[in-house]
């Protein structure tokens, strides 16, 4: 058995909306020359990436999550725009944005970020940009044309709100498909 996992702690998305997410991708995929798009099983919203871990740190990794999540409360999240990042010509990822409680998505980041620095993972120098990958690493002849994105609106099914009240942890599985196991979950404070 394999000693490191690799890990990090992410908001999952319901079901339906992986659903309807991956018939988006499923659409659009021939038309928007990326690389490699994401299983429609591995959507979610990365809140900290903990990378290579001995498998014996998970149970303390565990417990700071379950503090993170205790003190923070569900919260209703909608996916919104699309866009990129990396160089403008030829981006790295192609993202799906949210709209929604943002303020209360950062107060989660915020919560997991405190509770990994305590158990001795360092906090991630950028600035934590709420988003759902969906692609990466563009690959098209000619430069990326943002108006691209705007032949490939978003369904109405994929613009369905709904309740973000789980911080799961997820294990990468390198090769597989879908790549993303969830290791352990734990519930949000319930709306008062």
């Amino acid at each position: 058995m394999n000693s490191t996992l690799r890990l990090f702690a992410a908001v999952p998305l319901p079901d339906y909306l992986k659903e309807s997410l991956g018939g988006w991708i499923s659409g659009v995929k021939n038309s928007v020359p990326f690389r490699k798009w994401v299983h429609p099983q591995d959507l979610h919203i990365t809140l900290q990436f903990l990378g290579e871990v001995e498998g014996a740190r998970t149970p303390s990794i565990e417990k700071a999550l379950e503090t993170a999540a205790a003190r923070s409360r569900s919260f209703r999240l909608q996916l919104g725009h699309s866009g990129t990042f990396g160089r403008a010509s030829s981006p790295s990822i192609l993202w799906v944005g949210l709209d929604g409680s943002l303020e209360e998505l950062r107060f989660l980041q915020k919560q997991v970020e405190g509770a990994m620095t305590d158990v001795g993972f360092q906090a991630e120098e950028r600035k934590f940009k709420p988003h759902v990958t969906v692609a990466r690493t563009y690959q098209g002849q000619a430069g990326w044309d943002q108006t691209e994105l705007s032949r490939h609106p978003l369904p109405e099914a994929c613009l369905i709100p709904w309740q973000a009240d789980r911080l799961v942890l997820y294990q990468s599985r390198l090769g597989a498909r879908p790549m993303y196991e969830p290791v352990s979950s734990f519930s949000l404070s319930s709306v008062e």
